[in-house]
């Protein structure tokens, strides 16, 4: 090979390398992430919602760690879905937030799956979910969710609160899933 088929062909390369490279955009960009739900289990709840020991991947560091971020996630993949109408990568997509305990979020010392797990669910919208309703002059007096987003309202309201809305709405009694 000569020098200058060497040169052309590095040229070439990075001309394609350059054309080919993606920029990395946050989680839910242009969208609307909505905590869903905040979720505390004991050690039995955990437990009961962690993949068998025989499913843990061989050398994982962790084996209970492994088991209880699985948990969190499969738990909270059921939420996924929907996420409304738009242009918005990740829609209707979940993520999972996990607070407590200290052992589990900063790796100190070893976690065991006794200790529990707390959380939050975080689901991305691609339309706000939120409206607001006025019954007085143009003052909000309650935020409701869209129509197609009452699962929402449902872990935000009392139940007698969330009747009222509906009544309103003139959707009349709806029975409630909890």
């Amino acid at each position: 090979m000569t020098y200058h088929t060497i040169t052309k062909a590095m040229i070439g390369l990075s001309l394609a390398g350059s054309a080919l490279t993606v920029e990395a955009v946050p989680w839910c960009h242009r969208g609307h992430i909505v905590s869903i739900m905040d979720v505390t289990w004991d050690g039995a709840t955990v437990t009961s919602h962690a993949p068998p020991v025989s499913s843990v991947i061989p050398g994982v560091v962790s084996v209970d760690f492994y088991r209880a971020s699985h948990a969190s996630w499969d738990y909270a993949s059921a939420f996924a879905g929907g996420g409304g109408w738009g242009n918005v990568g990740n829609k209707g997509q979940v993520r999972v937030r996990t607070y407590a305990p200290y052992s589990f979020t900063n790796m100190i010392n070893s976690y065991s799956l006794s200790q529990g797990l707390k959380f939050i669910i975080d689901k991305c919208y691609a339309t706000p979910i939120y409206q607001a309703v006025s019954s007085k002059l143009d003052l909000p007096d309650i935020v409701v969710p869209l129509p197609g987003a009452e699962e929402v309202a449902r872990y935000r309201y009392s139940e007698e609160a969330y009747q009222e809305i509906l009544r309103e709405r003139g959707q009349g009694n709806v029975r409630s899933l909890k």
